[in-house]
């Protein structure tokens, strides 16, 4: 079974299976969301140079869409959400759950045949679906489709965190996971040759009943053992 196709079969449960998973940790996804979408409005806020024109953010594996029925909460009207994924069962889940109709939800291959340029690209929590050998293409894939001045930030498990890796190990739409550690992720972008500027932190130290504690994470950005990281990258 293709990650595909596994994906398509765990769509109208992927909510209550990742609540599941993360209870270890007294944590549920909403959570992880809401992190997510926070972590990206301040560095929009600071690193991101717009064009003229709509606000476009890509978030390239959307999955069911749970990040974009969120969105607007902390993004305003100017902005516009588009969620794409392979999984076309996981795309329906995203459309019909949409209630203010305030996204854009495409399959990979419909995405694949646009044109579309983007203002910010988010790919969490993807590439350790991607086998090894796929991940620049997948990577050029995104980067190609971004204005100048917009950044593109990737976010993954980190391999080095043992309950991380118990947590993916328990997943059961983890199964084809291959964890990448973030001097990985540094050696891919380098080998890609790119033309931006790049940075990277460790983050997901507080999750769950430790959550008070997350205003301190700032300070701890270098050391790697962090629940998960985030690597971004800017365009000339």
């Amino acid at each position: 079974m293709t990650a595909k196709q596994e994906f398509d079969e765990y769509a109208r449960r992927y909510e209550a299976l990742h609540n599941d998973n993360l209870s270890v940790v007294g944590a549920d996804s909403q959570e992880f969301l809401a992190a997510k979408l926070a972590f990206c409005e301040r560095f929009i806020r600071t690193h991101v140079r717009f064009i003229p024109g709509g606000k476009l953010f890509l978030d390239y594996g959307c999955g069911t869409g749970r990040l974009g029925h969120l969105f607007h909460d902390r993004f305003d009207a100017d902005w516009c959400y588009v969620g794409v994924d392979p999984s076309e069962e996981s795309i329906k889940e995203a459309q019909a759950a949409d209630a203010r109709g305030q996204c854009r939800y495409h399959s990979l291959t419909a995405w694949q045949s646009g044109s579309e340029t983007y203002d910010f690209a988010l790919v969490a929590c993807v590439l350790h679906h991607v086998p090894p050998g796929d991940r620049p293409s997948v990577l050029r894939s995104v980067w190609d489709r971004m204005k100048p001045g917009a950044a593109l930030v990737i976010w993954e498990h980190n391999p080095w965190n043992p309950v991380t890796r118990r947590i993916v190990d328990a997943c059961p739409f983890d199964k084809d996971a291959v964890l990448l550690a973030l001097p990985e992720m540094k050696k891919l972008w380098a080998h890609l040759g790119t033309e931006s500027i790049t940075g990277s932190s460790y983050v997901t130290f507080f999750p769950g009943p430790l959550r008070r504690l997350r205003p301190l994470e700032r300070f701890l950005a270098w050391l790697p053992l962090g629940g998960q990281w985030v690597f971004w990258a800017r365009k000339q």
